[in-house]
């Protein structure tokens, strides 16, 4: 995965989007974060943890995370 992942960084991206799952979006998030690039998330699931982490780890560029689950009132 990280050979496809070196591939981003190899033609100059700026944003990647993520509408993944959890393992894969933190794995992802490691990535990007650490190539300055900047993400957009859709995936579900991350603990407290992984947030504080990523506020952390997101120095050089940004993520926007916003889950793909919502509040469904019936």
């Amino acid at each position: 995965m990280s050979a496809g992942l070196d591939a981003l960084v190899d033609r100059g991206v700026e944003v990647a989007v993520d509408f993944t799952e959890r393992e894969a979006g933190r794995e992802n998030l490691r990535f990007l974060a650490s190539a300055g690039i900047h993400a957009v998330v859709g995936t579900t699931g991350f603990t407290e943890d992984d947030l504080a982490r990523f506020r952390k780890d997101f120095d050089r560029s940004n993520a926007l995370i916003a889950p793909n689950s919502r509040l469904e009132r019936c």
